[in-house]
């Protein structure tokens, strides 16, 4: 095109100056059109430039980014690798543990062998021996026939000769506390009971029962606190203005330790046990009386109380049997006892306490050190999964905890005939009717529901 109007222009000059003229003009919009082209390269360089910056500072961005999260990556990492070490650790421990326990038992005297079995009963009929069968433990189990009562009937048997040592166990041991010295006596001071309803609105209702049965046999305690959880504070709190006597608390307002929340052998989720200790380390009450919510009063004891002529530091019950197991007399069953055979001994003749029902003077030192003992023991016992599966319920720490005090507290044991608990290992309380029985000051069994949290006077005016 250049070399065209060239040619234009050489014309022009040959041709004249209209010609040269027309070239000029051609040779003006040619630069023209270089300029525009020249300009249009330089903007598309300019263009290509920036994209290329920019790419530049996105790839920064995205090294940036991939820098942070590597190093948020390289911090979860170094998060994980401790809490492993940590589960690792407290796997060795739990295998420590295990390995003490084994060589411990590995140094204890083996368990007596079992009494020879005793020559099979004689069908008064046929005078001829009762046939029997072979357990999987190897020991002869009779089989008497039907008109006996079968197999259950001697498991009753056997029920009530245990029963019958429990008694025997709890009257020798009143003879025995009789002849301690009596610790100096103070006096009573506020008197109040301690309820927990540990759950929903059904179990502050049974509480509410136990209270109003109290209220109605003892009109002169006027203080009766019930634990709940905050929960059930609405429906407490509107029970409490219209009887004064009620003083409702909530667990949620103290502190708890940990324990397992469930437990394979336990009657009821360890953290039931738990709360009913706590609570007590609480009592505002000089002398305290814990109840269970199962607990019927038929008449007025207040002749249980301390008094200047049988003065004591707490008062129980023996465990007068074993339906959810427990420790009853086993000496092994304790976690802080030294393992020597005079305190092996010692222990297996301190049978275990029903805690349902006891009374405490709980503003002096010695009893509250044993409750704090007493909370210190079960906190060990149920902390963990392995322990817990050794026990059923609180009283085998309560046990231990008194054991360790039993040169410094004095206890009186509660009369087997006026806290009444007959049963037996199979079926449990058999006192289904509850106060109709006679000479109980209470029964501490789930009644009938006629029955049920009524005393004795109510329940023959019906």
């Amino acid at each position: 095109l250049k070399l065209q109007f060239l040619y234009f222009i050489e014309r022009g000059e040959r041709g004249g100056e209209t010609m040269g003229g027309f070239a000029k003009m051609m040779l003006m919009m040619t630069m023209a059109l270089m300029l525009v082209l020249l300009w249009g390269a330089i903007s598309s360089n300019r263009s290509q430039e920036d994209h290329i910056r920019t790419i530049e500072k996105e790839k920064e961005q995205e090294t940036v980014v991939f820098g942070d999260h590597l190093r948020n990556l390289e911090k979860r990492i170094e998060i994980l690798d401790k809490e492993v070490l940590k589960e690792r650790r407290l796997a060795e421990a739990h295998q420590q543990v295990i390995r003490e326990l084994q060589d411990e038992n590995k140094h204890r005297p083996p368990p007596p062998l079992p009494p020879p079995p005793p020559p099979p009963p004689v069908d008064p009929v046929n005078k001829v021996p009762v046939p029997t069968v072979l357990t999987p433990e190897g020991y002869s189990l009779y089989v008497p026939p039907p008109e006996w009562g079968g197999v259950r009937a001697l498991k009753r048997e056997a029920a009530k000769k245990e029963a019958l040592i429990t008694k025997q166990v709890a009257e020798a041991s009143e003879k025995r506390l009789a002849m301690q010295p009596q610790t100096p006596w103070t006096p009573l001071g506020s008197i109040g009971v301690i309820l927990n309803a540990y759950g929903d609105e059904k179990y502050v209702k049974d509480a509410l029962a136990v209270a109003r049965n109290l209220q109605a046999v003892m009109p002169m305690i006027k203080s009766i606190t019930i634990w709940a959880h905050s929960a059930n504070k609405p429906f407490l709190d509107e029970i409490a203005q219209e009887k004064p006597y009620i003083k409702p608390r909530y667990y949620e307002d103290v502190s708890i330790p940990y324990v397992v929340p469930k437990c394979p052998k336990f009657q009821a989720p360890p953290p039931m046990f738990l709360a009913k200790i706590v609570a007590l380390t609480h009592s505002p009450y000089d002398t305290t009386i814990v109840m269970d919510n199962d607990i019927n009063i038929c008449n007025d004891f207040q002749h249980l109380y301390p008094t200047p002529q049988r003065n004591y530091d707490v008062a129980s019950a023996v465990a007068p049997f074993a339906r959810w197991g427990g420790s009853k007399s086993d000496p092994y069953a304790n976690s802080t006892l030294p393992d020597d055979p005079g305190t092996r001994q010692a222990f297996f003749q301190f049978q275990e306490r029903n805690v349902g029902i006891m009374i405490l003077r709980t503003k002096k030192p010695v009893v509250k050190q044993l409750i704090r003992d007493w909370l210190d023991i079960y906190v060990k016992d149920v902390g963990d999964l392995f322990n817990c599966k050794k026990y059923f319920h609180e009283q085998p720490a309560f046990r231990e905890a008194l054991f360790k005090l039993k040169g410094q507290i004095s206890e009186r044991l509660l009369p087997l005939d006026k806290v009444c608990r007959e049963g037996d290992a199979i079926i449990g309380c058999q006192l289904k009717k509850g106060c109709i029985t006679d000479g109980c000051d209470m029964v501490h069994c789930h009644v009938n529901a006629m029955n049920r949290h009524k005393s004795r006077k109510e329940i023959m005016a019906r």
